[in-house]
Formats: C-alpha cells, structure tokens, sequence
C-alpha cells in the first residue's frame, strides 16, 4: 500500500463510548495528545487548522497505529486524521463511530459491524454481574433468559441490571422483570432507569450531579464539593458497585447512554422551562433563564464552565427567585449590567474571573462552605465581622485589585486560604486552619503581629517579596511542620521560631537581606523535629 490502511468499526448508537474528551477539551487538546504520543515530546498547538498541519507534515513519514474512538462529526476526522497520506507506508488507521455515514467521505478500506454479544456470551457476563460465577443457578436460569431478552445483547445493560440484581431474591428479579413489561417500549434507557430507580435517594441526586455537571472531573475534588451536601463517600461506592459510574485515574467517568439518561430524567422534570428544573448546566438554557430571570426555587446548581470570555447580559436581579440555589460554579462570564442578588443558601461559590467588585450588599450566606473567586475583580468581601460559622475556605488566587481581607473573627472554622491580599489580625487567631498559602502575593506587606492558630500545619509565605517581618509564634504551634519563607524580604526570624516543635521544613532559599540567621536569641536545639533546612 502507498500509504495508511483504514479500518472503520460501526456500531449502532447504543454502543457508544467516552466522547467527552472531544466535546470539553476541545480538538486542539486531541491534537495536542496524538502528536505528543507518537513524537515522545510536548506539542503544542495554537488551534485546530495548525494542529492538523501539524500532524500532516509531522507524522506523514512515519508508520503509525492510530485509533480514533467514537467519532460522531466529520471534523473530527478532517482534523485527526484528514486523509492516508497523512502517515508513513504501513500505518494503521482505526476508527470507531455510531454514524456510518461519516466514513463515506474518507475512503475507509474496511468497515466493520460491531454486533451485540451472543447468548452464551450474554448469559455469562449478566452471570458475573448477578452472581459473582460463569453462569447462573438453576432456580435463575429461566429469570436471566427473560432479562436477555431485554438487553439486546448490549454488554452495557447486563453489566447494570446484573449489578442491581446481585444478591437479590428470586421473587425480586420477578418484579424486575415485570416492570421491564411495563416500560413504554422497552428501549435500552428505559432497560437502564430499572438500576437508577432502585437506588436511596442521596445516591440518586449524586449520580444526577455527576451525570449533568461533574463527569470527567476529579473525585476528590467533587467528593468535597457534594459534602457539603450529600456526605458522598458512600454514595461514590454504591454507584460504583451498581456499575452506574467508574473511576479511573481518580476521575469519575461513566458511559455515555447512563450519562444521557441522567439528563434526559433532569429534563423531565421540566421539558418545556428550564428556570424549573433541578440543576443548569447547558449554556443556552442558563442564558435563557437569567437573562429573563425565569429562576425558580426548583434550581439546586448551575455549572457554566466556559472556555472563553463571553458577555452575558443577565437581569442584575437574575438569582433572586433561585432560593434553593446551593452550587454555583460559573467561569468566563462578563456582567455589563451587574449583580444585585444572590442566593443566600448558597454552599458553594465558585467564579472564577469574578467581574464585579464587590459581592451583592444583601448577600448573607450562612451556608457557605467554599469561596472562590480566583482570578477576579473582587476590591472586598465583607465590611465588618460575619458570623459564617460554616465557612471552611477562602480562595481568591490571582484576585490583583482586592486590598485587604476582611474580619474574620466569625470565621472559625476556617481550614484553608489562599489569598492575595493584606491580612487581617483576625486571621492570626483562627484556631482550626490548617493551611495558609499565601504564595506569590507580590503585594503583600503586612501580617498579624502575631498567631496563634493550632491547627496550623503549613505556612506558605514564598515569593512574598515586600514582607519584611513574619509573625510571633505564640500559643500552642505544635502542628506546624512546614514553613516556606523563600524569597521574601525578612530581614530576621523571631525568638518565638523556637516554639515550632514539630517543624520538620524550613526554607530560607533567597532571603537576600536576612541578617540574623545565627543570632544567639534563636536557640536552634528546640527543633528537634527539623528535617530539611534550605538557607
């Protein structure tokens, strides 16, 4: 053959795998992955046009195996793989696809059909679900021919109806079956709701967050965030135990078709007015919703995560009828005509590139667990003392205009900061945070006197170029162990340094002006725990 050889794998819509890859990140990030595996170094690439130059002039001498999966748009194709000279003599190229008409326009060698697995094959793998062995009792034997029928041989339905039916009686799998006959057409999502339906309520709001706002996305990152609702630990376990969702590489995934279930039952909760649905995450319908401020109290979460900076033109009243509204997560949003409300029962707030410079006035959110408002405009946060016992962290990275923080005396569950301001006294005395970041605050001049704050475990002051006087230790510190002092400008370290009885991690690295480093006021023997020292 001149060039590459193309085999194309079919399968019906039912099949379909992970896409998401494509639709969030973007071709250029596809791109970006195939040349970076295939030439063993970081590639970057500007857009998509560039990409797909790339790839022709970089890979076109070189015999490669690619495989493309679950491609539902030509551009796909035209940007990944746009034609077989492409690649060196003797490539392979394989792709999978749920339209097969997208291959007609590439001159694939071969297509093949993907069929749906056999009966003995079927009878196995819903055995391995149900029962834990290669095939099933023979008081079940009759019941798991009636679920065959059901499945249509997709591996997708027997792996969840056999995950929900493990350990379950005979005269359950019976009902089950029952209202399989009583679904409306016995489609395959109808065949997959059987799984859903059964599951406690908690879980089943955690596998809705995960299907319309969280999948492909962290699971620590996300376990923190539903705690504050849901205590989700054991509601990861179930869904994963019910094969509803998977978890690689610490992310939560889960097939497509569960994933459009999910939102298909969101959607009936409301198919004709999304201001009355429980959760908002397509952009169109969020646009929708606030610019003609048709919010209602049914709105749990809202999650717009933009690529890029658009304006939107919302009522500046838009959240004041979402009084329920419990995570807000929104990015690359600009507001020329404001905010004048938000919602009080708010637990996550999360914007990033926050537009505004201040908070709405009435905002009062006794609820909230997480501020973070990185990369914003924000000048201040509250004036006064605020009693928000519930708040745990602060996050206003790269937040440049903001000035100083505010009292934070009602704050004392405080367990995590990262600011770039001047600090208020009030945060040398919160007794349960665990760490302060203040890394990079170029800006940054003053520190409390003093802290006293025993739950400290890490202080992070590096690159604080203009800070020339850290804090007396006083009180119980025994919980720090590390401070990053580098590349400030302290010009000594405090008597009290000796008080820091578990510091294992002092760095000093590029503190140009300290002077008194061996002054006698300091006695080094108390840090019997100090491990690593960088002067």
């Amino acid at each position: 053959m001149s060039a590459a050889w193309w085999g194309a794998f079919y399968r019906d819509p039912w099949h379909a795998g992970h896409r998401e890859k494509s639709e969030k990140d973007g071709l250029v990030s596809l791109q970006e992955k195939l040349l970076s595996r295939i030439l063993m170094t970081k590639i970057d690439v500007e857009d998509e046009y560039a990409g797909a130059t790339m790839i022709e002039k970089r890979l076109c001498k070189l015999k490669v195996l690619v495989v493309i999966d679950d491609v539902d748009r030509s551009n796909q194709l035209d940007k990944l793989a746009g034609n077989r000279d492409w690649f060196g003599r003797g490539s392979r190229i394989i792709v999978t696809t749920p339209d097969i008409h997208l291959l007609r326009g590439h001159d694939v060698d071969a297509t093949y059909k993907a069929t749906g697995l056999t009966d003995g094959e079927a009878i196995q793998l819903l055995s391995l679900k149900a029962f834990k062995k290669s095939f099933p009792p023979e008081d079940y034997l009759d019941l798991c021919h009636h679920i065959l029928g059901y499945a249509q041989g997709l591996p997708l339905a027997l792996v969840v109806l056999g995950s929900f039916l493990f350990g379950r009686s005979t005269n359950e799998w019976e009902s089950t079956i029952e209202r399989l006959n009583n679904t409306s057409n016995r489609q395959v999502m109808d065949v997959l709701q059987i799984s859903f339906d059964g599951l406690e309520e908690k879980d089943k709001q955690i596998f809705l967050h995960i299907a319309c706002l969280y999948k492909g996305k962290d699971r620590d990152r996300v376990t923190q965030i539903l705690d504050y609702q849901l205590n989700p630990g054991i509601g990861l376990s179930v869904l994963v135990d019910k094969s509803l969702i998977t978890i690689f590489n610490n992310k939560l995934l889960m097939h497509d078709l569960l994933q459009e279930m999910g939102l298909e039952i969101v959607r009936r909760q409301s198919p004709e007015k999304p201001g009355k649905r429980s959760r908002l995450w397509f952009p169109e319908d969020i646009h929708k919703v606030l610019k003609k401020n048709k919010g209602t109290d049914k709105i749990q979460a809202i999650v717009m995560d933009l690529p890029e900076l658009e304006v939107a033109h919302w009522k500046p009243e838009a959240f004041s009828n979402l009084s329920e509204l419990s995570l807000l997560h929104i990015r690359n949003v600009e507001l020329p005509e404001g905010l004048t409300f938000l919602s009080n029962s708010l637990r996550l707030l999360e914007w990033s590139g926050y537009p505004l410079r201040s908070l709405p006035q009435n905002f009062e959110p006794h609820e909230l667990v997480e501020l973070n408002l990185c990369h914003s405009n924000i000048e201040h946060l509250w004036k006064g003392a605020k009693n928000y016992d519930k708040l745990k962290f602060i996050k206003l990275c790269h937040s440049q205009k903001i000035v100083q923080t505010p009292d934070l005396t009602g704050v004392q569950n405080l367990e995590g900061c990262k600011t770039l301001v001047i600090l208020h006294q009030s945060v040398g005395q919160l007794k349960r945070l665990i760490l302060l970041n203040l890394k990079d605050c170029e800006s940054l001049e003053s520190l409390p006197s003093k802290i006293e704050m025993e739950s400290l475990e890490t202080l992070i002051l590096s690159n604080c170029s203009k800070v020339k006087k850290i804090p007396e230790f006083a009180g119980n510190m025994e919980h720090l162990s590390k401070l990053y002092l580098n590349e400030t400008a302290i010009e000594k370290l405090p008597v009290s340094i000796g008080r820091l009885s578990s510091l294992a991690s002092l760095n000093l690295s590029n503190c140009k002006i300290l002077f008194a480093f061996q002054a006698p006021l300091v006695d080094w023997s108390l840090l019997k725990s100090l491990i690593f020292l960088d002067v």
